[in-house]
C-alpha cells in the first residue's frame, strides 16, 4: 500500500496525514510501510515536525489522530499486520502522551519570542533584561503587599497590584501567553 492509497481511506483526515509526510519529503507513490517506520524511529521528531501552525492541543493532535485512525483500519491492519500496526499504535500514541506538552510549549515560546522579536527589532528603545525568578509564588504572596500613599487615593493601587499579581503567577505557571492576556484584560477592562 502506497501512501497516497492510504491517504484515500482517511476521509476528512486525509489532508493532515498528507500535509506531514509531505513536509518530510515523502512521495504519494512511495509506500506507507517506509513512512511508518520513520515514524517509529524518530516519533519525537516526526511530532516537532507538524506544521508550525498547529500550536494548540487540539489542533496538534490531528496529524496524530489520522494516523492513529489509518492504523485501526481494516485494510492496513491486513496489508501490513496486526502486530506490526498495533506497535506503530503503541508508538505514536505513547510519544504523544509522553511528549505532547513540552513540544506545544517549545512552540508557544518561540512563537511568543517571534512576536516580541518582531517589537523589538521595530523600537528604537534596547529589549527588557531576562528576569531570573527565584522566589515561589506563594512566597510572593505572602511576602509583599501595596498600600497606596495618601496622597494618590483616587488610584486602586490595591487592584492594580492583585491584577500584576495574577499576571505574575500565570507567568510562572503557565508561561507568557496567559499572562499577557491578563493584563490585556485588564487594561480593556478599565
Amino acid at each position: 500500500m502506497n501512501l497516497a492509497g492510504a491517504t484515500n481511506l482517511l476521509g476528512a483526515q486525509a489532508r493532515y496525514f498528507s500535509d506531514v509526510y509531505k513536509l518530510y519529503e515523502f512521495k504519494d507513490d512511495q509506500l506507507l510501510k517506509d513512512y511508518l517506520d520513520f515514524i517509529t524511529h524518530e516519533p519525537v521528531e516526526w511530532m516537532k515536525g507538524f506544521p508550525a501552525k498547529l500550536t494548540q492541543k487540539g489542533s496538534f493532535s490531528r496529524p496524530k489522530a489520522a494516523v492513529i485512525k489509518l492504523l485501526k483500519h481494516a485494510d492496513v491492519i491486513e496489508v501490513l499486520g496486526e502486530t506490526y500496526t498495533q506497535s506503530v499504535y503503541d508508538i505514536v500514541w505513547n510519544t504523544f502522551k509522553k511528549h505532547v506538552d513540552t513540544i506545544l510549549a517549545t512552540r508557544q515560546h518561540s512563537l511568543a519570542a517571534d512576536q516580541f522579536g518582531e517589537q523589538d527589532s521595530q523600537s528604537s528603545e534596547p529589549a527588557p533584561p531576562n528576569l531570573l525568578i527565584t522566589e515561589d509564588v506563594e512566597s510572593i504572596q505572602s511576602t509583599h503587599s501595596v498600600r497606596a500613599p495618601k496622597r494618590l487615593a483616587p488610584v486602586n493601587w490595591e487592584k492594580k497590584y492583585r491584577i500584576l499579581e495574577e499576571a505574575y503567577i500565570q507567568l510562572v505557571k503557565e508561561g507568557v501567553n496567559a499572562s499577557a492576556l491578563t493584563l490585556l484584560s485588564a487594561l480593556s477592562s478599565a
